[in-house]
Parts: C-alpha cells; structure tokens; sequence
C-alpha cells in the first residue's frame, strides 16, 4: 500500500510529460479470434452476508448510485460480490473461499468501471487466462448465469498482471516470463503486444531479476494517449503512448 501511494503522485506527474526518446522496442502481432463459451456461473448469497466481510483487503471496489461492487482475493478467495449502495445489503456475489474456485480460477478484474450506463460486465479470469463478458442485469435475477461469451488470452500475455481499457482495446502488461504490454482489439480480436527488454535499465539482470522487473504498476491516461508503467525493484518510471512506443524512461530516487 505504501509503494502504492508513492508510486500515485509520480504516475500523475509522469504522464504530463511529452518529449520522445529512442525505443528498441519490437512490435508484433497474431489474431487470437473468439468462441462461445455456455458454462454457467453459479451464484451463491452465502459467500459473504455483510459487506463488513470485505473491508480486510478488498482488491477492487466499484460504486454506482444503485450498487456496489468488491473484488475479494484475500487469503487466496476469489470473490465478486454485489451490494445495495444505500442500504449496503447483500445482492448477490459469485466466486469461492481460499484455494480451489468454482468457476473463476483467480480473482476476476471488472475491466467496465462505467456499470450504470452499460449492462454488459466484463472480467478478466486471472487463473483461466481469457476475458469473460456477461449481463449485469442477468446477473443480478437469475440463481446462474451464462457467460455471453469469452476471449482466450494467447500464450504471450498468460500471466498479465494489470489489465485495462484503451478505446477499443484490452491492455495488459507484466508477465512472469516476458516483458510485454499487449494489445487486445474488441471487435477483430486481433492482438499486437510491445515486447520490452528491461536489460536496458540494467547490464547485471539475470533470469531470476527479470520476473521482479515485471512485478509492476500501470496507469493509462486516455487524454494524453500514455501509458505508464512503474518497475517497483528497479526504481524506474516507463512512458509509453498507444502505439506501444517508449517515451520516456525515469530513474526514481530510493
């Protein structure tokens, strides 16, 4: 939480700057295409009766007008619950305790912050690796629910760390094996990824520093079309644009 905080300020300065350093950065890019998926996911009002339950370490909150939405991984659940805003009682949740989830092999990332204008709630499975979109409206009538469909993530991008929207496109980055910022199209399901050496910052990496150099912080600015990455072992703040091209790369004091 601390590096959170300190890294906040430092992502907001670092996406007002605009000027351009050489990049030796490797684009390309393959068609992942789409398939329908029918399973069901089952809902269970059990899981947690009060949002008391959730305030431990919640690892996403949601808020609208009419509801409220907490993400729950703590001490390894996997959770998506759904609560009344104004009375704060339970709606409906989805997911499982600990070790072993029912449907969702991770804790899910809501990828669509804007609920109360869009009914279609899109998650991205951690565990199964694929991004899931559902109705929202669906979800909160029915005992189970149909997955309108889902995307598998290519084996680029398998263990992406943060997700997010651009326009049209997916954007994860940070992989255990690859330093990577992928691109997912909605609609061609088409993607392009950034594959980035972090050799750059330092000459002394080995394999085993590269999986720390991954373990990082993204923040995506729309208006000024960057994204920046934070690379918490190594003290470096990484701006990129959309086109996946390194504008700037800054050494950050200890």
């Amino acid at each position: 939480m601390n590096c959170y905080l300190r890294c906040v300020p430092l992502i907001t300065i670092a996406l007002i700057l605009l000027s351009a350093c050489g990049s030796e950065n490797k684009k390309s890019s393959i068609n992942i295409g789409h398939e329908p998926f029918g399973k069901g996911i089952l809902l269970d009002k059990t899981i947690h009766n009060s949002i008391g339950d959730l305030v431990i370490a919640p690892s996403g909150l949601y808020v609208t007008d009419s509801m409220t939405i907490i993400i729950d991984e703590y001490a390894n659940n996997n959770i998506v619950s759904f609560f009344d805003s104004k009375t704060l009682e339970l709606i409906t949740s989805f997911g499982s305790r600990g070790e072993g989830p029912k449907e969702f092999s991770d804790s899910p990332l809501i990828l669509q912050p804007d609920l109360a204008n869009k009914d279609i709630l899109e998650l991205y499975d951690w565990g199964k690796k694929r991004l899931v979109r559902i109705s929202l409206s669906a979800l909160l009538k029915k005992d189970e629910i149909e997955i309108l469909y889902e995307t598998r993530i290519p084996p680029k991008v398998l263990d992406a760390q943060q997700v997010g929207k651009i326009n049209n496109n997916l954007v994860a980055s940070g992989t255990l094996s690859e330093g990577l910022v992928a691109f997912i199209d909605d609609s061609s399901f088409n993607i392009s990824y950034l594959d980035f050496e972090p050799f750059s910052i330092s000459k002394d990496l080995n394999i085993s520093d590269r999986k720390w150099f991954l373990n990082m912080w993204m923040a995506i600015n729309s208006d000024h079309e960057k994204i920046v990455l934070v690379a918490e072992r190594f003290n470096h703040l990484l701006i990129y644009d959309f086109n996946g091209e390194l504008l700037e790369s800054i050494k950050l004091d200890n």
